[in-house]
């Protein structure tokens, strides 16, 4: 059977790689419960410093399964989605990413949660929901605004238009993009490995608590538009081109 989330480890470090090839990375309800008990195994043991998530050159992660939630299958996400969303947001480690294709919807929120992101030049960003008839997800309304201001956030998320790994960089939301990404990664870990991991810790939790309250105010307000937009005539028209 397919390991839909693959966790691999190399000394101190470990690799959380989404493995759904024949889905681009899509993550189903199981997906998202591999990946939020990873995220907390993780964060949990001593003897790991640092997590990096990290798809393939096809995909990074195309978000949601969306034939998955046209599915049976769509009354079993709200509970492992949910905790995903909090192991993302409580893990006190460093979240790196590595980014060789495509991060769509969930895929490019999630890399908003990551400390540090390195793509390959191939690799492409899109926020997809006006195209869906919904709104944004895990957080990225606010974590998107808190990165660049409120205009260019909405410009984003409003036109859901491609944005390249150059482009990335340039917006600040990644440390470095280009063919030797994984090298500059390398020595991006190699450098923080030999910082104090208590102090690490300790700085990510400032960062983050000082945006904390936005980012909980933006989760149920997406939370409340979901299910408001959810199933609605823009929603379903969407849905429809999906099916062709």
């Amino acid at each position: 059977m397919l390991q839909k989330i693959i966790i691999s480890k190399a000394g101190n470090h470990v690799y959380i790689s989404f493995n759904r090839p024949d889905k681009r990375n899509a993550l189903d309800a199981e997906s998202w419960d591999l990946l939020a008990k990873a995220l907390k195994e993780v964060d949990s043991d001593n003897e790991i410093y640092s997590a990096t998530l990290k798809g393939d050159q096809h995909a990074f992660c195309s978000g949601v399964d969306i034939a998955s939630m046209l599915s049976d299958d769509a009354n079993h996400y709200e509970k492992p989605f949910n905790e995903c969303i909090e192991a993302l947001k409580n893990f006190s480690k460093p979240l790196l990413a590595l980014v060789e294709g495509p991060a769509v919807g969930g895929g490019a929120t999630i890399l908003l949660h990551c400390d540090a992101v390195f793509l390959s030049p191939k690799a492409r960003i899109k926020y997809p929901f006006t195209e869906l008839g919904l709104v944004t997800e895990l957080g990225s309304s606010a974590l998107l605004q808190n990165a660049l201001g409120y205009r260019k956030s909405f410009e984003l998320l409003s036109l859901a238009d491609w944005i390249s790994a150059d482009e990335y960089i340039l917006l600040g939301l990644g440390n470095y993009a280009g063919d030797d990404f994984e090298e500059k990664y390398s020595q991006f870990i190699n450098a923080i490995s030999n910082r104090s991991i208590n102090a690490i810790k300790e700085i990510k939790f400032i960062l983050k608590s000082l945006t904390k309250e936005k980012l909980d105010l933006a989760l149920r307000l997406e939370s409340e538009g979901m299910k408001k937009l959810f199933g609605s005539d823009d929603n379903l028209t969407a849905v429809q081109e999906f099916k062709k």
